[in-house]
């Protein structure tokens, strides 16, 4: 008998298997052995191939080539199972057209599986780190059209497997694609409107917008046709064609930085001279927490606007019996005391911060000189030591500048989000007690000290878990814990701001750490490794705080002046446009005015006392 093609003599016993049925059965016993065999050895050997890799791509692969394997192996078994016992015949003609199908369809379902359970679903985390919009909306047109072309082409070799007409298909095809593009004419106007936005990359999810009719929206999400906006003012969803968006001047208020610049047109009345008038707009620009400004003469005006609320909550303390004007006046500034003593905390951190954020963007374009020298005839033995040599400090330095970042954010947390936790409070009491900030900046150890309540014991993002990191979203989802929080709007806010901290953080981590391997570049890489690091500084520089520049001090511009006024221009940076769920900027505006308003108020009080007359 033959037994997968060996010559087998049986036994007087087992003769009935020598008839064509027994044969047949016989032989497609034997090739389902040598299907599980190969199942299960195919498994070992892979796992023992990829027993040292650290992602688990070759674990899903696995999962999706075994099952298939095990199918196409039994049904070729059936196949030579049926030639061997009733030999080759029409019915063995048209098993070998069904086992090619077969062998196609189990293709088009591996490459199903790799597109959703690969590429979309493990690689879309990862997409999220970059700064381009082109992978974040390519994925969704992936799977979308992907599944598509899956099926279409998977169709068309069955059917040429079966000996189908495949010229008749492709051109049935080919109308029903006239018919379905004339159909469909506006949706894939915004598919490609929606691509060719990817590629320009105006703007990313979160990122805060004015639209073309002056609605102020955050953009929520971005799809293949349509890119869902939040409505800050009028709290609604937009759902906006990226057809129209693509055709429409849109103002990105998130690029280059959070930064906002406010005009305001401000008016003091005489007797007030222009020098006075002018000095007064700056210092009421200058008292507010979130008004970038010269961080000495900034601390000063905070500390007169503190010691100015001290002592109207005394006089309040004083009267004893209070009317309801008086008890609101004075929640208002127990409220405000708090929180402008731990502004002060916050903003003195903050000064160390940017001034080390300077010297690290200064470190990096030393880097880019020293680069762009060297590659001109190739790098050098000795020369590519020395690059590495300088990143290496500057990720040194980037290490520390990540342990100062995430004592800020843990500062920003606990000073501007209302928490359940009212130990907070006494720890901005430590700080200044135990006189922590004399040097200007405050150390994770130093937090421990203090027995500060869920205080970071470490820095947000450490290089030695960079290739852990998948999604700097699914980061802040670990490491922002919702129960702190009284009410779910700070939560969303304080995570928000963390997530685009450690995908920042990320990215130049990443950046620097490809940089560092300049031993692996050949070639024109070798001479663009200059332009490499500048994408790194220029991305530094545009999201990171540095050093406030002199275009960003407030400043007052006379506009106007008659007998009765001066009026001026009064202009001043926000410091963070996107927080407080995009409300700040009203917030500050407002907050700015009245403060103008105080020392507009205290200032005839003054003249009135000189001149009683």
């Amino acid at each position: 008998m033959d037994v997968l093609g060996l010559e087998i003599k049986l036994p007087a016993w087992l003769n009935f298997a020598a008839h064509p049925l027994g044969m047949f059965l016989v032989n497609l016993f034997g090739w389902v052995i040598i299907a599980l065999l190969v199942y299960y050895l195919t498994y070992l050997l892979i796992k023992y191939a990829t027993r040292h890799t650290r992602t688990s791509i070759d674990d899903l692969i696995i999962g999706l080539i075994r099952k298939p394997l095990l199918t196409l192996l039994v049904a070729y078994g059936i196949l030579r199972s049926w030639e061997l016992a009733w030999g080759e015949s029409k019915f063995s003609l048209a098993l070998h057209r069904i086992y090619n199908g077969l062998l196609i369809i189990s293709g088009a379902y591996v490459a199903w599986r790799i597109l959703f359970e690969i590429i979309v679903a493990y690689l879309k985390p990862k997409v999220q780190e970059s700064d381009s919009q082109a992978d974040d909306i390519i994925i969704p047109i992936l799977s979308r059209i992907g599944p598509v072309i899956i099926v279409i082409a998977a169709a068309n070799a069955v059917v040429a497997a079966l000996g189908g007409n495949l010229g008749t298909l492709l051109a049935g095809l080919g109308l029903l694609g006239l018919v379905l593009g004339y159909l469909f004419q506006e949706p894939l106007q915004g598919l490609f409107s929606g691509t060719y936005m990817a590629l320009d990359n105006p703007f990313r999810q979160d990122d805060l917008l004015i639209l073309e009719d002056g609605t102020t929206c955050q953009v929520r999400s971005i799809g293949v046709r349509v890119t869902q906006l939040y409505d800050v003012k009028r709290h609604i969803l937009l759902f906006m064609p990226n057809a129209r968006l693509a055709a429409s001047r849109i103002v990105n208020l998130t690029k280059p930085s959070v930064e906002l610049r406010v005009v305001l047109n401000v008016s003091i009345s005489k007797p007030c001279d222009l020098k006075t008038a002018t000095a007064l707009l700056t210092e009421a620009c200058n008292s507010h927490e979130n008004v970038l400004g010269e961080w000495p003469k900034k601390q000063a005006a905070m500390r007169r606007r503190l010691e100015f609320y001290r002592g109207e909550y005394q006089r309040l303390l004083s009267l004893g019996t209070l009317s309801f004007a008086e008890e609101v006046q004075k929640a208002w500034l127990e409220e405000h005391l708090t929180r402008l003593e731990g502004e002060l905390v916050r903003l003195e951190v903050e000064h160390d911060l940017r001034a080390r954020s300077e010297e690290f963007s200064k470190e990096l374009i030393a880097l880019i000189k020293y680069c762009s020298y060297a590659e001109d005839s190739g790098f050098s033995a000795n020369e590519r030591q020395e690059i590495k040599r300088r990143i290496l400090e500057a990720m040194d330095h980037f290490d520390d500048l990540i342990e100062r970042i995430t004592v800020w954010l843990y500062l920003v947390k606990i000073i501007e989000c209302e928490l359940i936790d009212t130990d907070y409070s006494v720890s901005i009491a430590s700080f200044i007690q135990r006189d922590l900030l004399r040097d200007g900046k405050l150390t994770l150890q130093e937090l421990a000290q203090c027995n500060a309540p869920g205080a970071p014991t470490e820095p947000m993002v450490k290089r030695s878990d960079l290739n852990k990191i998948l999604s700097s979203d699914i980061e802040a989802d670990k490491a922002v814990d919702r129960a702190q929080f009284r009410d779910r709007a700070h939560y969303v806010d304080y995570k928000r701001l963390y997530s685009i901290w450690h995908r920042n953080i990320t990215h130049v981590y990443r950046g620097l750490e490809k940089a560092y391997h300049v031993e692996r570049l050949r070639g024109e890489q070798e001479q663009r490794l200059d332009e490499r690091i500048h994408a790194i500084e220029r991305h530094f520089s545009d999201t990171f705080l540095l050093r406030v520049s002199y275009w960003q001090l407030p400043s007052a511009n006379l506009v106007d002046a008659n007998d009765g006024a001066l009026t001026f221009q009064l202009a001043f940076f926000i410091d963070d446009v996107v927080r407080e769920q995009f409300q700040r900027a009203e917030r500050v505006t407002t907050e700015v005015l009245a403060e103008v308003d105080r020392l507009r108020s205290l200032f005839y009080a003054s003249r009135s006392v000189v001149n009683p007359n």
